[in-house]
């Protein structure tokens, strides 16, 4: 398959789809570390703030009492911070799956990738479980999209102030949440042409791309690294200048020559 290409320097350099992915299992216990430090540095940081004011107004008889605790809850907090600093990368890892189309050999044009769209800050597109298919003309993207901000405010007001109002009693704000999430959802099937799409990124194996004339016109999708190769092939195809960094390689990829180095 792939091996280590070269820079232009001449150091070893990995392909942009040779990323470090996190086990779900794994990146649940860290995430759940990250939430729990995140507390702890917040109480014992408010701690200290108390701690450092009681210990202005300590006596001679509470002053070393008041000093010790107010260097634990320093001690704690810089802890957590230390602890916060190097796990936070690691979160922000990509999750790791297999693609639900199957292993596919990345000289392969046209197959079905299997994806993970995950949408940008604020946009109604789609998100979660899908596919990707760089057809002879068209991008072809495929998944679910959830109602609008809107929509699901008003399916939880429905749902809990109102009832609320008239009988007494409404459905809890979390059954509501999760009922304003599927209530509205639809399967989007959308055919963009080259020539209307506008790629915004491709870091590693996530693209986040735009098409105005489409709707939703913001998508951002992440293949698993055993799809990386074919999805970089695809891209240097059809929307070569989103990896013009890459030209070389993936022109030596596409010929099957070895890269140089």
């Amino acid at each position: 398959m792939i091996g280590n290409a070269m820079s232009s320097s001449g150091s070893p350099e990995k392909y942009p789809w040779q990323i470090k992915e996190m086990n779900v299992g794994v990146k649940f216990l860290v995430t759940l570390a990250v939430i729990v430090l995140v507390m702890v540095a917040l109480g014992t940081g408010f701690g200290a703030l108390v701690g450092l004011g009681t210990l202005f107004n300590s006596t001679s008889d509470t002053l070393l009492t008041n000093l010790l605790s107010l260097v634990i809850m320093l001690a704690l907090t810089g802890g957590s911070g230390v602890a916060l600093f190097f796990l936070w990368p690691q979160m922000r890892k990509p999750t790791s799956f297999t693609p639900k189309t199957g292993i596919t050999e990345p000289s392969r044009a046209a197959a079905l990738l299997s994806v993970k769209f995950e949408p940008p800050a604020f946009a109604t597109t789609l998100r979660g479980d899908g596919t990707v298919t760089f057809t002879e003309s068209d991008l072809m993207l495929s998944g679910t999209q959830p109602p609008n901000g809107l929509v699901q405010l008003g399916v939880v007001l429905v749902v809990t102030v109102l009832p609320l109002a008239i009988f007494g009693c409404g459905l809890g704000l979390l059954p509501a949440l999760v009922l304003a999430y599927y209530i509205g959802r639809k399967q989007v099937t959308l055919a963009i042409p080259y020539s209307q799409v506008m790629v915004q990124s491709v870091k590693g194996t996530t693209v986040h791309l735009k098409a105005a004339a489409s709707s939703p016109d913001n998508v951002r999708f992440r293949v698993s690294s055993l799809d990386g190769e074919r999805l970089y092939r695809e891209l240097y195809q059809r929307l070569p200048q989103a990896v013009s960094p890459w030209q070389a390689e993936l022109s030596a990829l596409s010929r099957g020559a070895p890269v140089a180095g």
